[in-house]
């Protein structure tokens, strides 16, 4: 939205990570909201959460 990359920052270890799903969002967000952004990113969309589930998320719940 900004016409910068969102990932010019990351290295090319840390986008591995991310496409392997092995990034820890823990460190870095509460339970609620790690668990949020896992449900968010699943690459096969047989198991990524829809619109709908993800607005009754706990994380959202909290937020509003």
């Amino acid at each position: 939205m900004t016409g910068n990359n969102p990932f010019s920052i990351l290295t090319h270890q840390d986008l591995t990570k991310i496409v392997t799903d092995e990034v820890n969002y823990n460190c870095i967000a509460s339970i609620q909201a790690s668990d949020f952004i896992k449900k968010l990113i699943v690459k096969n969309a047989k198991y990524r959460w829809t619109a709908s589930q993800i607005v009754d998320h706990a994380f959202l719940k909290i937020h509003q």
